[in-house]
């Protein structure tokens, strides 16, 4: 029998990394708004662009929704698992990974931004709900919030808890802190400092839950015993 080697995941191990990365981009942005704002260098040889959370179709964004994605492929993996607890719930499961595929696509290519116009011109909404979007969003979150109620109430108590902290964080910054930013820069029609910490603690919020949320499903993943292997031709005997 030749031998195989294993590849071992850790939950923290990935989390840490994750959360590092999340760090540098973070990091980065700081850097570009110190620099507009203190020597008013709006552009920085292209790099403002780059790394800017104010700006879309950039490493932060293309990370969350990296993180999104990989949620998404954790959720269908659990939801392909023969375990009965994780079978009897299939379908929860696999819904819930169209749902964050939905949400990385969303954050590549800003879907949302399209309904807060019409959304904002129906409702004629100011102040809080300046960001419109929050509104039909809104809706849809609390009609999947019913939906997979009992699931969630089914799951193990640790892991409702890490799943409610992971949701918590994400929903802080891309509800609360959304409608904060939405609200400034209707006042002011310009990048105010509470605008630039709204902004950059929304994104970081957004981070945060996606890689608390990636590290639960590993758990989750452990907890279910699924391992992967890759077959091909059979080696020498």
């Amino acid at each position: 029998m030749p031998e195989t080697d294993r590849l071992v995941i850790r939950p923290g191990r990935v989390a840490l990394w994750l959360s590092l990365m999340a760090t540098a981009l973070s990091g980065a942005h700081l850097v570009m708004v110190y620099l507009r704002r203190a020597h008013d260098m709006d552009v920085v040889m292209g790099l403002a662009q780059l790394f800017d959370f104010f700006h879309e179709g950039n490493f932060p964004s293309y990370f969350s929704a990296l993180l999104l994605l990989g949620a998404a492929g954790l959720l269908a993996l659990l939801g392909c698992s023969t375990a009965e607890e994780f079978r009897r719930h299939r379908f929860h499961w696999l819904l819930l990974a169209l749902v964050f595929t939905f949400l990385s696509c969303d954050e590549l290519l800003a879907l949302h931004e399209r309904l807060m116009l019409p959304t904002r011109q129906s409702l004629n909404t100011t102040g809080l709900l300046y960001a419109a979007w929050i509104i039909p969003y809104g809706a849809a979150l609390l009609a999947l919030a019913v939906f997979f109620w009992r699931w969630f109430v089914a799951l193990p108590v640790a892991t409702r808890w890490r799943f409610l902290t992971a949701a918590g964080l994400f929903l802080m910054g891309a509800i609360v802190l959304e409608a904060l930013s939405g609200a400034e820069w209707e006042a002011h029609k310009t990048r105010t400092l509470l605008l630039d910490a709204c902004i950059f603690f929304e994104d970081v919020f957004e981070m945060a839950g996606a890689i608390v949320f990636i590290w639960a499903l590993l758990l989750e993943l452990a907890r279910a015993r699924i391992a992967i292997t890759f077959g091909g031709p059979p080696g020498p005997t």
